[in-house]
C-alpha cells in the first residue's frame, strides 16, 4: 500500500504499517466534483491530486468570448462541436488585421466567473473573478493580409484546454 509519513511523503508497506496513515484533502463543497491522483512508481516524483468539475457542472454553463477587437463590449457565445456529441465548444469571431488580440472565455454571461490562462499559459483557470488583465494573446496577421476569423475551441471538462487560429475572413 501507498500512504503518507507524518511529513505527507509518500512510503510504501505492508497494510498494517499503512493502517491510520491517511492523506486528507479539502474537498470542494461548491460543485460536484472528480478527483484525479498521478504518483510515479519511480518516486521521482510526488503524488500530484487536483480536483476538476464534473461534466455535468461544467456543460451546463454557458460560455462567452470576449476580447480586444472590440473593446471587450460583446460577447460571442461558443456553440456545442457535433464532431464530438457536444463536449467541445466552439466560437468565431472577426478580427482587424494589423493588431495583436487578446481574449477572455465568460461563464454564464458574468464578468466575476472568467476562465483565463495561468501565468505560464499551460492551464485555463478559473471560473473566478481573478481574471482581470489575464488574457490569452493571439498575435495579429499583417495589415495586408485583412481581417481574420478568430476561432477558439474550448474543452470545458476535466482540466480544461483550448485551442485558437486566425483564418482568412
Amino acid at each position: 500500500r501507498i500512504f503518507p509519513s507524518k511529513k505527507g511523503d509518500p512510503l510504501i508497506g505492508n497494510s498494517e504499517a499503512a493502517h491510520g496513515h491517511n492523506w486528507k484533502l479539502p474537498v470542494p463543497i461548491d460543485n460536484a466534483c472528480l478527483l484525479q491522483m498521478r504518483w510515479d512508481s519511480t518516486g521521482t516524483v510526488p503524488i500530484i491530486w487536483r480536483f476538476f468539475e464534473s461534466a455535468e457542472v461544467a456543460l451546463a454553463r454557458r460560455y462567452a468570448l470576449v476580447g480586444s477587437w472590440d473593446g471587450w463590449r460583446s460577447m460571442v457565445h461558443f456553440e456545442r462541436s457535433p464532431e464530438d456529441g457536444g463536449r467541445t465548444l466552439r466560437a468565431e469571431v472577426k478580427v482587424p488585421a494589423g493588431v495583436d488580440v487578446m481574449f477572455q472565455v465568460i461563464c454564464n454571461s458574468d464578468w466575476n466567473e472568467r476562465l483565463f490562462p495561468s501565468t505560464t499559459g499551460d492551464e485555463v483557470l478559473g471560473p473566478s473573478e481573478e481574471g482581470h488583465d489575464k488574457n490569452w494573446k493571439v498575435l495579429g496577421r499583417p495589415s495586408s493580409c485583412g481581417p481574420a476569423l478568430l476561432r477558439v475551441r474550448l474543452d470545458p471538462v476535466g482540466k480544461r484546454g483550448i485551442t485558437c487560429t486566425l483564418v482568412d475572413a
